[in-house]
């Protein structure tokens, strides 16, 4: 027997209001048998950077099954002349507006088609119109060829910051959490001793002796890297390997981004001591 096909949903639409229902009802519809799985409707209204980043952190090696459509809206173009698509990542496939959500996450070739708006399409609400059908044909068994015309290129937000040196890494914070944790655009891979080094998004890294790192913030203050809250005392920062891979900055039992003032965009280097 099938494992019963999966669409996970990514949207910035909240929960007071009835859109997420209805775009569930649409699935529902079409593709009785799929399971909706809500990894979040809170990403910040129209915020594409807030958006690619909560799909990176979500569709890395091993953390969605195989064959899953992701069903991502967040579309302040909506209406526009931006393109509906649906797109081939390999392991999964998403659908949703071409404006950028999907950045982090492509590879060449790209393999993507243009969706087709239906003539009474909402000029509003295309993640009930256009993305929410398109996702449930994908979890009934259409091909992606059936859906639309292939698409060239896609729209692709700007590299984050990431600067590697012989003294250090220095990247800027990709999101703070409902804790108050900082997440930094720098990857972290251990190895015993040493630590590999690189942007969150791939390229050149580096290798470097654990004992030799600190965290050094824009506002002066340093983060010494430990393994997790409970390795310091109440209220003190630390620097950790966070669940997604990257280096992130907290405070135990305390709001790292209210009390040392960090946001998005905030300065973070790792440097050798």
């Amino acid at each position: 027997m099938n494992a019963r096909p999966i669409i996970c949903l990514l949207t910035d639409f909240g929960l007071q209001d009835v859109y997420v229902g209805v775009m569930k009802t649409v699935i529902a519809r079409i593709a009785p048998e799929a399971i909706c799985v809500d990894l979040t409707h809170e990403i910040p209204p129209g915020d594409i950077r807030a958006g690619a980043f909560a799909l990176w952190q979500t569709a890395g090696p091993g953390r969605l099954p195989l064959g899953t459509t992701v069903l991502a809206v967040v579309d302040p173009g909506v209406g526009t002349n931006r393109k509906a698509v649906v797109v081939d990542l390999g392991s999964h496939t998403y659908v949703g507006p071409d404006n950028g959500l999907v950045s982090y996450l492509l590879s060449e070739p790209i393999r993507a088609y243009e969706l087709p708006l239906p003539s009474r399409a909402s000029q509003t609400f295309h993640g009930r119109d256009v993305f929410a059908p398109a996702a449930a044909h994908l979890a009934a068994g259409a091909a992606m060829t059936d859906l639309g015309a292939p698409v060239k290129e896609l729209v692709r937000l700007p590299a984050q910051h990431f600067e590697l040196s012989q003294t250090g890494a220095r990247a800027e914070v990709l999101h703070v959490d409902r804790f108050g944790n900082a997440v930094t655009g720098i990857a972290l891979a251990y190895q015993g001793e040493t630590v590999d080094v690189r942007g969150f998004t791939g390229g050149a890294g580096a290798r470097w002796p654990v004992s030799r790192l600190e965290v050094v913030l824009d506002n002066g203050k340093h983060a010494p890297l430990r393994g997790t809250y409970g390795d310091v005392a109440d209220g003190a920062v630390l620097a950790y390997l966070g669940s997604c891979g990257l280096l992130e900055i907290g405070i135990r039992n305390g709001n790292a981004s209210e009390i040392l003032g960090l946001h998005h965009g905030s300065g973070v280097t790792l440097q050798l001591v």
